[in-house]
């Protein structure tokens, strides 16, 4: 049959596994040459070993008493979150990866009034940026969070592919993290060695959503900016619960808010297996 249809036997098995159990609209798509086969076989395979992840981690679920005394998980607008769940001055870390459009540039605003009022005096927070938006964003901080100061940017590397910024015409080969300090300096107790700005970081499998990030950089942030047993570390966007994962591994407290449910859900199965 692959010999009738011009392609090799792989690719006969590809399309096959896509007649069996693809969508109409998948396969109106190969029709219409707007997608191949590849890319939607790749597709079915990391939504079986999706669906096998989290009947893995269901079925442990509950298991790990020790993670769930050290976490606190909120499915909600994180700028509607009051003293009353979250005190204030008692973070010392808040990483965080808001969406990069420029329609979602207003979560700074938020996300720096946030900062200010719950960051412990020389608290850090320490946020992904898009590159394309970068001037926007320091102007977002400087203008309406007088009370954070910037401290420094780590240049995040991609390794594998890299995305063309079509309206820059550019590659982007790294990543911008923005650091600030509510306060004049760090906590001195906490970043008590120099840091390096530069994180060599690898793919994520984006099994799970996307948009998943590696864990490379909330592992070499926490690490360096807190204290293993003593520290609490926000996420206030926290997705797949990928800073959380983190959080847990290196011994640290954890609060992580969510506003998607679907989302919430796959990150407190992740944190609460660890």
């Amino acid at each position: 049959i692959a010999k009738k249809t011009g392609l090799s036997p792989s690719t006969y098995e590809r399309a096959k596994k896509i007649i069996e159990e693809g969508s109409e609209k998948v396969k109106e798509k190969l029709r219409a040459n707007k997608t191949t086969i590849s890319k939607e076989y790749d597709k079915i395979q990391r939504d079986l070993k999706r669906q096998e992840l989290l009947s893995q981690m269901n079925n442990n679920f509950g298991n790990n008493n020790s993670v769930i005394n050290k976490v606190k998980l909120i499915c909600n607008d994180f700028s509607k979150i009051g003293s009353e769940t979250i005190p204030d001055n008692s973070i010392d870390l808040i990483f965080t990866d808001p969406p990069y459009s420029q329609e979602f540039l207003d979560l700074y605003k938020d996300l720096g009034r946030l900062a200010l009022k719950v960051l412990k005096p020389g608290g850090s927070l320490v946020t992904y940026a898009g590159n394309i938006s970068l001037t926007e964003i320091i102007k977002i901080f400087d203008s309406q969070q007088p009370g954070l100061k910037f401290w420094w940017q780590f240049v995040v590397k991609h390794n594998g592919g890299h995305q063309r910024i079509h309206a820059r015409g550019v590659f982007a080969r790294y990543k911008s993290l923005l650091w600030y300090v509510k306060g004049e300096k760090p906590n001195e107790l906490v970043v008590s060695n120099n840091i390096s700005d530069f994180i060599e970081s690898s793919s994520p499998s984006k099994i799970l959503h996307d948009w998943e990030q590696s864990s490379i950089e909330p592992d070499y942030v926490i690490k360096n900016l807190t204290l293993e047993k003593h520290s609490v570390v926000l996420d206030p966007m926290m997705g797949l619960g990928t800073t959380g994962v983190a959080s847990i591994m290196l011994n640290r407290k954890f609060i992580g808010i969510e506003i998607n449910l679907s989302t919430f859900e796959i990150a407190r199965l992740r944190i609460e297996n660890k």
